[in-house]
């Protein structure tokens, strides 16, 4: 299958499995448009969100579900794609729902579900107030549509009952373990300050559903032994916990034409980063006051901003959380290595590891 996607890393498998997962995804939505036709809302909402699906996206959780059923032994099919298409439509989920709680209107540029609706609402005789209570309430509702679409992806796939039901339950951990950790980090800018609350976070809502889910989900489909599946679960959670370290680290220190994003805006949002949370328990009263004064405050000046990054150069944040990134790489790769069975897929799940981290990928 060939594809108009960017190849990140020199990967024609990742390109393969990526266009295999838009194939299913369009069919699944246009095997689902008679259903929405009994009213232009309904017709609306089903367009609004096959397009951002559809959009696009690195396809990262179906490729690493896919990657797992390799290393079992398996070879990749429309089965094991129609399933790793439910752990896309996961994803989607969870950013439309992360968007709303972030009070997001834009993803990569464009208008997101809620942004959308936004637009369309100013047909409308509504207050501005109004108008985006209704996007954000059509946002949570198309986020819903997604996790539903999810389990039914599993459900109607090839796969036999016990592993349809093996495959749902990991999907119904990870939502749970998401879900929650997507709790505590809206609470963590006015919790009390833990240095080890960031790295449970990033467990709970990034290791979770992006690395642990879909890796444990391919190896259960390919009845991989409970040695290898103690394994790749302990090699998605360091992952996805250097993962996240990594993208707090991007959020402050990276080059915003290089991650094509923001440097500032954690800053400005007030997020309770690793950086944050070790710098604020390692500096002096006056230092943890002037950190505090500049974090959260739209208007901070690109001064505050130096200063901000100074102070937690000098506090030894960064430094520690650039140890922690190496250690949770290192602790991932070697877990993966422990399986004892090398081959295609372990190369490319280790060559994935680094290029992710790098953010290759």
């Amino acid at each position: 299958m060939s594809s108009s996607r960017d190849n990140p890393f020199d990967d024609d498998h990742l390109l393969e499995v990526a266009a295999a997962v838009d194939e299913q995804l369009r069919h699944y939505f246009d095997g689902k448009k008679p259903s929405y036709q009994r009213h232009v809302s309904h017709t609306h909402m089903w367009e609004n969100l096959e397009q951002v699906v559809i959009a696009g996206g690195k396809r990262l959780r179906p490729y690493l579900l896919v990657l797992a059923y390799e290393t079992g032994g398996r070879t990749f099919d429309d089965s094991v794609i129609q399933v790793a298409s439910g752990w896309e439509m996961l994803h989607q989920c969870m950013l439309i729902h992360d968007d709303i709680i972030d009070r997001d209107i834009l993803r990569h540029g464009q208008p997101n579900i809620s942004g959308r609706y936004r637009v369309n609402y100013e047909l409308h005789d509504l207050s501005d107030e109004d108008r985006a209570h209704f996007a954000d309430s059509a946002a949570l509702i198309a986020g819903d549509l997604a996790l539903s679409a999810a389990y039914e992806l599993i459900l109607e796939s090839p796969f036999d009952p016990p592993k349809k039901l093996a495959a749902c339950q990991v999907l119904s951990d990870a939502i749970h373990a998401v879900a929650l950790g997507e709790l505590h980090d809206t609470e963590a800018s006015f919790s009390a300050i833990d240095s080890q609350e960031t790295v449970l976070i990033a467990e709970m809502k990034t290791a979770s559903y992006s690395f642990i889910g879909p890796l444990m989900c391919g190896a259960l489909l390919a009845d991989m032994d409970e040695a290898g599946l103690a394994s790749i679960a302990a090699f998605g959670r360091a992952l996805g916990i250097a993962y996240q370290l990594k993208d707090d680290w991007l959020g402050l220190f990276g080059e915003t034409t290089t991650i094509g994003k923001s440097n500032t805006s954690d800053i400005t949002e007030g997020k309770r980063t690793s950086f944050v949370e070790y710098a604020l328990l390692h500096v002096s009263p006056q230092e943890s006051r002037r950190l505090q004064s500049i974090l959260g405050n739209p208007d901070a000046s690109a001064k505050d901003f130096a200063t901000f990054r100074s102070l937690i150069e000098s506090s030894g944040a960064r430094a520690h959380v650039e140890g922690l990134i190496k250690e949770y790489t290192t602790e991932a790769k070697a877990r993966l290595r422990s399986y004892g069975h090398p081959g295609p897929a372990v190369d490319r799940l280790l060559l994935l590891s680094d290029n992710l981290i790098e953010r290759r990928f």
